[in-house]
């Protein structure tokens, strides 16, 4: 009796190894989740994964950007409160938000102004959002738009352009 109940059990055993999508059975979601991400199936990942802060980083490394962002806000476990907070600064940075990213970059230098990762990217984001201030005031109006003294004044600097590159291609050919 008792041998034939461990030859019961030992194939049962084995008729799972012999299907091992019957292993799926045993799985939680958060595993499935994991294995998913290990395999670079972030989309996956992100839509099995209950947590916020794992959601957000396969979100994150699948590239939907937006929506990482909203799971890291909404981070609430405090062991990863701070790398959600650094991670909303990247999400926000790929959108072309840099004002949110500086907030999100000093607010994890609040808790950990020695956060080097933090104030290389805070550094990053104001340097863009200068140059986002920047751009468009200095993008040209269509010709129709501008005034006539903008237009003469366009076409002496083109004059002028022409000139110098006329001049240096002579002094190219006189050194050669």
């Amino acid at each position: 009796m008792v041998n034939s109940l461990y030859l019961l059990l030992l194939a049962g055993l084995l008729g799972l190894a012999a299907f091992p999508s019957h292993a799926a059975w045993f799985k939680t979601a958060e595993q499935e989740a994991r294995e998913y991400y290990t395999q670079g199936r972030y989309a996956e990942a992100a839509a099995t994964f209950d947590d916020d802060y794992r959601k957000g980083v396969a979100e994150y490394r699948d590239g939907d950007y937006r929506s990482a962002a909203e799971h890291f806000l909404r981070v609430d476990r405090e062991e990863v409160k701070q790398a959600a907070h650094y991670n909303l600064g990247n999400a926000r940075f790929h959108l072309g938000d840099y004002e949110g990213a500086i907030e999100a970059y000093e607010g994890v230098l609040q808790v950990d102004p020695q956060d080097r990762a933090a104030r290389h990217n805070l550094a990053l984001a104001r340097a863009m959002l200068a140059q986002a201030k920047i751009e468009p005031e200095e993008e040209e109006k269509p010709e129709e738009e501008k005034k006539p003294e903008e237009k003469e004044r366009d076409k002496q600097e083109q004059q002028q352009e022409q000139q110098q590159e006329q001049q240096q291609e002579q002094q190219q050919e006189q050194q050669q």
